[in-house]
């Protein structure tokens, strides 16, 4: 399997677990979040669309997102392999900031070297990707674009959030 070297700043740690709010109530006593902002995929998600459906909670640490995500458990998708009911929360993904440019190379570079592509996603503004990266490092690798779409998400997230431009995180 071809090693994936990420060409994007690295902005996210994503985390499943099986309960939100336990899993909220360790980052925000233990983990230096400050807040966060949730929402629940059924209400966003566009007929036909391949987002599985999970609350997710988005919040900052240290200028770090932190992404927290209960899958359904009828339909957890990529994440449920990483539940572990011994934890209250499993680091699943890294997260990276990537151009639109070096993400259409990336999709290409990927599927041609046999990475499996388990999500990809252009529906509501958002473009995404999860490279299948376990074998390597055990975690999956997140790329995200910072679409408009993106970054009025991520303007709703409290706390220390940097700044996203087309380029990537500026610190303020």
């Amino acid at each position: 399997m071809m090693p994936l070297s990420a060409p994007g700043a690295f902005f996210q740690l994503g985390y499943v677990t099986s309960d939100l709010a336990v899993a909220k109530e360790l980052f925000l006593g233990r983990r230096g979040v400050s807040g966060f902002f949730e929402f629940d995929t059924r209400t966003m998600a566009r007929s036909g669309s391949p987002v599985p459906f999970m609350k997710v909670a988005l919040g900052y640490s240290r200028g770090v997102m932190v992404e927290l995500i209960e899958p359904d458990p009828c339909s957890p998708g990529i994440y449920g392999d990483a539940l572990d009911s011994a934890r209250p929360a499993t680091l699943h993904h890294l997260g990276f900031l990537i151009d639109q440019e070096h993400f259409d190379a990336l999709e290409s570079e990927l599927a041609n070297a046999g990475v499996p592509l388990p999500v990809i996603s252009r529906n509501g503004g958002m473009c995404l990707l999860y490279a299948d990266t376990r074998a390597g490092d055990g975690l999956f690798t997140e790329m995200v674009v910072p679409t408009e779409a993106a970054k009025v998400l991520f303007e709703r997230i409290p706390g220390d959030a940097p700044q996203l431009t087309s380029r990537g995180l500026v610190w303020r």
